[in-house]
């Protein structure tokens, strides 16, 4: 990410939170969500688009690396899916 010029501040790794109020408070502090590979998420990325954060995600050569990108492409931003449309 540094070279590309985004400062070591700005980047966050969250870990599991033991509510979902706790879980989903982070979101209003993101102002974009990367998600995870080989494996997508599904639930997260809901959480994340519920909570008004954009989610960039890689297309995945399997089902499990493909779920977010399905879900992106469904609410209409295929353009958030690195690698094309699923």
């Amino acid at each position: 990410m540094h070279s590309h010029g985004i400062s070591r501040e700005r980047i966050g790794f969250f870990s599991r939170t033991p509510s979902w109020s706790e879980h989903m408070s982070p979101y209003n502090q993101i102002d974009i969500a990367l998600d995870t590979i080989p494996f997508n998420s599904a639930s997260t990325a809901c959480d994340a688009l519920w909570m008004g954060t954009p989610l960039v995600t890689l297309l995945g050569d399997q089902l499990a690396g493909r779920q977010a990108a399905s879900i992106l492409t469904g609410l209409g931003c295929p353009e958030w899916n690195h690698g094309g449309v699923c």
